[in-house]
Formats: structure tokens, C-alpha cells, sequence
């Protein structure tokens, strides 16, 4: 064979075997154990046949692997696991849009070859461990969502499963399957253009919603369009939030809940420029009063949200990731405790922005009064409290998205509900000097200098921009090709329908 034929069916082979491997059901195989035989694959001479034609150790059928209640809510527990890894929303989901906002000022020297730099540069690859990592983990959450739902809908547990159960872990899958779905069409598609709504037929990303079970299933998938993402994203959580009310679980401090699902859809519709019913949904979360702004019984409301551990969840959090253990990178990223080296810092420009009697400019930075560049301590953890939670989706959030989608185009335009909530979240920020706005003058602009003041280095800032239709860090527009990740080889490999960005 020749040598580059043999790199040609080795790539494509490494390809079919991760996908295979992380596709399957979580409980059939280790992901190290994956990886090992990968590595035997690629270091072994070029007679792979016989490696190939070996019975593969996760052709397990799901209703072998998923036997008891407890073995399915072990695969729910695995989703909480990924999604809180270093690669998704233990991190790398933040930092990716930080590092190339306008709101960052990134230590060039600090960033790593093969890695921050090249997504810094804006010069992704498809061999990118950090990209290939977040692709691979996603997907895994996705395809445990699909064993999860299969087994449920095939009644494979029977009797032992309870309807109120079944209505609970199906709307756990659910919510997870949107959530990974749209978090990955953020970052390797076109954003959605709110001027174009119903007809954002861009490439987008695969919407896997079968369980991969074996290495002879065809996993060939092309790209559905960033409409069909959106659309199914919220198809599923519709029919997530339903089984959450039949099952009555309203919140949660540590799982999903009809409130996190609700919340994750107006942020679905906010980012579509589906105003109206973006200002819908999360008036439904800031009507629900489960939620409060002024969540001081345990410390600093300001401070508090970022200060949790364990199944502790403050009131001012409507989703969160639990840690038990330290197993999340946001202090590799942002914060200087322990003198750990860091690149992310808060842009000068972003520091003058605020007010001075503004209390999250205190809570949230220390500014380097010499570079004037600010270290961000929103993640920052003392060393008694190791294991901080990490909030995804807040109250504040709401408020803003009511406020804003409010008095947008398009919008209800119902300035009272705009100015409730633009001036619940300054009354919080801003303690004994909250001055309270009435008037509707640049209230619009006003709303949006407030998000993102409120919602900084929270995944946020980046995905707005593009909403926005402005420009990121350096004047780059919001729709530069080079701000789309390149999907990683695996995929390119493995799948024979998917087409690469350019």
C-alpha cells in the first residue's frame, strides 16, 4: 500500500472507529478503553484486516446494556458528567468565545501551541485536540440522550419504570440532546440571522436523534441547516418541558427541571430574534417565583451564584453543574489563585465601561492599576472551597432577555415589563446608589450595555455580537468565516455526507 493511501484509510478508519466508540451507549465501553484501541490501530503494521474483523466489544444492544432503573439513571448522571467537563460547559464553552471577544484582553504569551493559540489566531484546524474534544463530548451526551429515550420508548425496562420516572429521565435526554445541539451550531455555523428568521439555511450541524449501538451502524449524517437546529432544538424541549410537568419537577438543584428547560428556550429564541416569544418564556421563569435577584441569605448576592458547592443552589440560579470533585478548567482559564498562569483578562475597555458605584465591578475584578487590564474573580475559588458549581442559566438572564427582546423590533414593546426588569438587575448591581430609570430614551441601548456588564465571560458576549450583527475583538465582523470552527477529522473522516467549513 501506498504511504499516502495507508494515511488515507488510517485517518479514515481512526474516524469510523471514534465514532463508533464515542457514539456508543456510555454503560458498553470506557472512553479510554477507545483510545487504547486506536492506538493499537495506528501503531500496528498496515495488515489491519484481522484487527478489523474482531467482534467489537460495544456491539451491545441497549436493552442489554441498560438492565435496571438504576443502570439508566447512571446514563442520565453521565450526561451531567459531560456536559460539566472541561471540554463543554466546564470551560472550554466560555473561554472559546472569550478569546476572541471584544470584551477580552488575552496574554498572548500564556496561550498554548496546538491549542488557544490557533483559536485566538482564528486559525483552527481539523486536528485541534481542544476542538476535537468538544465535538467528541457532545456527541457522546447526544447519543446517551438517544440510548436513553430508546429505552424508554421501547418499554425495555417494563413495570420496574415508572411513568412519573419515565416522564423525568425522558425530559432529562431531551433537554440535553437541545442543549449540545445548539451550543455546537454556536460555534461551527453561521450565526442565525435575526433579519431572516424562518429561512437560515446555512450549514449548520447533524441533528442525531437515533442511538448508535454498533460499529455496522451507518453513522453517514449531513449537515441539517441552522434553521432545522433551532426548529428541532425546540421541538425537543416543547415536548421536554411537557414530561417535566407531568412529573413535577419544577426546579432542581442539581438536574434539569421545566425551569431550566423553559429558560434554555428563551435563550433559543432570543438568539433566533424570536422576541415575542423569547420575552414569553422567560417571563414565565421570572413569574414562577422560585427565583430571586436578591439572594443574600449566604453572602454577597453578587457574589454568591459563583461561590456554591455541592447540591447547594442559590435562588438566583435556575440551572446549574454540581461538582463533587475538581474537575472543570475555569481556573485554568480565568482564575490567578494558587498563581496559575492565565491569558484571559478584562479588556480596558470594558473596565471604564462601568459605573464607579457599580458593585460587580468590585465583586467580579481586580484591575491591574498599572496595565489597567482587570483578572476576572467571578471563578475564582479559595482553597477551602474547591468544587464551586458553575451556573448556566440565571435569573438575571430572564430579565434581560424580557427587557431587551421587549423593545426590540419585532417585540411586544411592553415598556413596563422592560423597565421592571432592566431595573431589577441595577438595583442589585448598584446596592444603596440604585437610581431608578423611567423613561424609555435609549432604553434599548441602555438594556444592552447592561447585559453585558451582567453576563460577562459567562458564554454570552461572543454569541450577542453575532446577534448583534457587530464586530469582535480587532474589528472582525460578526459573520468572518475564520470565526467558525473547522469540524474536527474524526467527523470529516467517519462520516461520508458531512461537509467541511471553508
Amino acid at each position: 500500500m501506498m504511504m499516502e493511501n495507508l494515511r488515507s484509510e488510517t485517518g479514515k478508519m481512526k474516524g469510523m472507529i471514534y465514532k463508533a466508540f464515542d457514539s456508543a451507549p456510555t454503560l458498553a465501553i470506557p472512553k479510554s478503553v477507545t483510545y487504547f484501541l486506536i492506538s493499537i490501530f495506528l501503531f500496528t503494521s498496515p495488515g489491519c484486516k484481522d484487527f478489523l474483523e474482531v467482534d467489537p466489544v460495544n456491539q451491545i444492544p441497549a436493552d442489554q446494556a441498560i438492565s435496571s432503573v438504576s443502570d439508566l439513571e447512571g446514563l442520565i448522571m453521565s450526561m451531567y458528567n459531560g456536559l460539566q467537563s472541561g471540554s463543554l460547559y466546564g470551560a472550554n464553552f466560555q473561554m472559546y468565545g472569550d478569546i476572541v471577544s471584544d470584551d477580552t484582553q488575552v496574554d498572548e504569551a500564556q496561550l498554548s501551541d496546538f491549542g488557544t493559540r490557533e483559536i485566538y489566531q482564528r486559525a483552527t484546524s481539523i486536528q485541534l485536540g481542544l476542538l476535537r474534544s468538544t465535538w467528541s463530548e457532545a456527541y457522546r451526551i447526544v447519543n446517551s440522550a438517544n440510548v436513553v429515550l430508546a429505552t424508554i420508548n421501547n418499554n425495555v425496562l417494563g413495570d420496574e419504570l415508572s411513568a412519573a420516572k419515565a416522564d423525568q429521565l425522558k425530559a432529562e435526554a431531551l433537554f440535553m440532546r437541545a442543549f449540545c445541539h445548539f451550543e455546537l451550531v454556536r460555534l461551527w455555523a453561521q450565526p442565525y440571522d435575526v433579519d431572516n428568521r424562518g429561512n437560515n439555511n446555512q450549514m449548520g450541524v447533524p441533528y442525531r436523534t437515533e442511538a448508535t449501538e454498533s460499529v455496522d451502524q451507518d453513522l453517514n449524517m449531513a449537515r441539517h441547516s441552522v434553521e432545522e437546529v433551532y426548529t428541532k432544538a425546540l421541538n425537543d424541549l416543547n415536548q421536554a418541558e411537557t414530561l417535566f410537568q407531568n412529573s413535577g419537577t419544577i426546579t432542581s438543584t442539581h438536574r434539569s427541571s421545566e425551569m431550566a428547560v423553559v429558560g434554555l428556550k428563551a435563550r433559543i429564541k432570543f438568539m433566533s430574534g424570536n422576541y415575542v416569544g423569547a420575552s414569553e418564556e422567560a417571563t414565565k421563569v421570572i413569574d414562577s417565583n422560585r427565583f430571586t435577584l436578591f439572594d443574600s441569605a449566604n453572602g454577597n448576592p453578587l457574589e454568591v451564584m459563583f461561590e456554591t458547592e455541592g447540591f447547594d443552589r442559590p435562588r438566583q440560579v435556575v440551572f446549574q453543574l454540581v461538582y463533587t470533585t475538581f474537575d472543570h478548567g475555569m481556573s485554568g482559564y480565568y482564575s490567578q489563585l494558587n498563581n496559575l498562569p492565565i491569558f484571559n483578562y478584562a479588556s480596558q475597555q470594558l473596565m471604564e465601561s462601568y459605573a464607579p458605584t457599580d458593585l460587580r465591578k468590585t465583586a467580579w475584578f481586580l484591575q491591574n492599576p498599572i496595565n489597567l487590564k482587570g483578572r476576572i474573580v467571578k471563578y475564582d475559588r479559595p482553597q477551602e472551597l474547591e468544587f464551586r458549581n458553575v451556573p448556566v442559566i440565571r435569573l438575571a438572564e430572564m430579565h434581560l432577555i424580557r427587557a431587551e427582546a421587549n423593545m426590540s423590533p419585532g417585540g411586544s414593546g411592553n415598556t413596563t415589563e422592560a423597565l421592571d426588569s432592566y431595573n431589577a438587575v441595577r438595583e442589585r448591581a448598584f446596592g444603596n446608589n440604585f437610581i431608578e430609570e423611567t423613561g424609555t430614551n435609549q432604553l434599548l441601548e441602555k438594556i444592552k450595555l447592561e447585559r453585558r456588564w451582567e453576563l460577562c465571560f459567562e458564554n454570552d458576549r461572543y454569541h450577542n455580537v453575532k446577534r448583534m450583527k457587530g464586530q469582535l475583538r480587532d474589528g472582525v465582523a460578526y459573520n468572518d468565516p475564520s470565526l467558525i470552527f473547522k469540524i474536527p477529522q474524526e467527523e470529516i473522516a467517519g462520516n461520508d455526507l458531512i461537509v467541511q467549513n471553508p
